[in-house]
């Protein structure tokens, strides 16, 4: 096999005249300077080869998983890859005795691809572009709604890993997010169904290991809130989503999204390219379809007839049509939130799958400013008929005992007020054993 080496002048001109690299898809002369990357095809069978041999030599060194990143470029050459991958650690587990290797990659979120992923053990996807928060007035949800639209587009088995590659402040290679970012960004991944990576590399790193101030401050959030997650990882491990309105994605970007997760509308994304994927469509009671979809091909208009044939009700909304949110929990009947005063909190509801525990995540996006005296109505229709014998709880990793006052239980509908959400508070609700 040819070794790699850097190309001479003569290549790299006929590299800038069309011929395209994996990685970025091709790059102009200033990227290519920036990150120095190797210019391979993944449809190439012996750069597949070279690449599958290091991953085998990892193997045999002892790794508990391998993962592919960035991989941008060709799709069949790329799905070949993972799928000679998968078949090295499968044969190694064989021939060693030992667990096969977990086998997951960054391939992005794209729907026209995404299906990659379906080979995987795993879905890490490097895809949030900004920090949540308020930011001179605009609510920054954006994390959230990609990581419903994941979801949507992943099998259900698949756990859900997701990282910043930029942050508010600017790339993660030249910035430190403060520990209110840092914490909500943990927060928001675990309330929504994910986890969180992220790569401290450049001014972070360099900043840690200086000891400077903003680092350890950042690195001392982290901390605290990762040890609340895994202190308390019965909240996250195995919860399912409690809603039973859909909202139809053909794309990330979807503002109905965004206005449903700041009105604290229970509602998961299905995605119009992996109507097979995420939540089944059977789940839910309420379709919401969005004015600006494309149309629809003959197998998603077959699975749409039979989601309303099976009683399901499809609200169809128009360009800036107002009072959409309003309408669909009207129809569905389900779990619906009310805070007050609302502010820049916003609610998700998740359940444990013998649907004896519900887990209701409050996060504050507004870093400087906590929300205080917050009345939350809870109503559980579909869920819960009789609220008398079931436990509440309140948690936060920002206070040991977080205070909540004015608890009422009656029918469905659970009532309290909060004392303050500094940045995350959860709620469990638990049915007591019987007497």
């Amino acid at each position: 096999m040819e070794v790699l080496r850097d190309l001479n002048a003569e290549e790299r001109g006929a590299y800038f005249r069309g011929i395209h690299a994996i990685w970025g898809g091709g790059l102009d002369e200033g990227r290519f300077q920036l990150f120095q990357r190797r210019l391979a095809d993944a449809r190439e069978p012996g750069w597949r080869t070279y690449l599958l041999k290091k991953a085998e030599l990892a193997v045999d060194a002892g790794v508990d998983a391998i993962a592919w990143d960035n991989m941008i470029g060709h799709n069949s050459g790329l799905a070949q890859l993972l799928d000679d991958t998968q078949r090295m650690a499968e044969r190694k587990a064989r021939e060693t005795g030992r667990p096969k290797v977990m086998v997951y990659a960054n391939i992005h979120i794209p729907p026209d691809r995404f299906g990659m992923n379906d080979i995987n053990e795993a879905i890490w996807e490097e895809d949030g572009k900004d920090t949540p928060g308020v930011w001179n007035g605009n609510w920054q949800v954006g994390n959230a709604r990609k990581i419903k639209f994941l979801v949507g587009e992943k099998q259900l088995w698949q756990p859900l890993k997701y990282e910043n590659d930029v942050y508010h402040c600017g790339p993660r290679e030249r910035c430190i997010p403060s520990p209110a970012e840092q914490k909500l960004s943990i927060a928001e991944a675990y309330a929504f169904g994910a986890a969180t990576s992220r790569n401290i590399e450049g001014r972070f790193l360099s900043a840690l290991i200086k000891g400077e101030p903003a680092a350890q401050e950042a690195w001392t959030a982290i901390a605290q809130y990762n040890h609340f997650v895994v202190e308390h990882q019965e909240m996250y491990h195995q919860a399912e989503p409690a809603a039973r309105i859909a909202l139809i994605s053909a794309e990330p970007h979807n503002p109905l999204a965004d206005e449903f997760l700041k009105q604290s509308v229970f509602f998961e994304t299905k995605v119009l390219a992996h109507l097979d994927k995420g939540v089944p469509l059977d789940r839910f009671k309420v379709l919401v379809m969005p004015a600006d979809l494309p149309k629809l091909s003959a197998e998603q208009k077959a699975r749409l007839d039979a989601f309303t044939a099976g009683g399901g009700v499809i609200i169809r909304a128009g360009k800036a049509e107002p009072g959409i949110a309003t309408r669909a929990q009207a129809a569905a009947g389900g779990p619906r939130l009310s805070l007050e005063p609302r502010g820049y909190v916003l609610g998700q509801l998740s359940r444990k799958p013998d649907g004896r525990t519900l887990i209701l995540h409050l996060l504050n996006y507004d870093h400087q400013v906590p929300a205080e005296n917050v009345k939350v109505r809870l109503e559980l229709s579909g869920l819960v008929q009789d609220l008398s014998r079931w436990e509440v709880k309140v948690l936060s990793p920002d206070a040991a005992q977080p205070q909540f006052a004015g608890l009422a239980l009656h029918g469905n509908v659970c009532e309290f007020t909060l004392r303050r959400i500094q940045h995350y508070t959860a709620v469990t609700l638990s049915a007591r054993p019987a007497p």
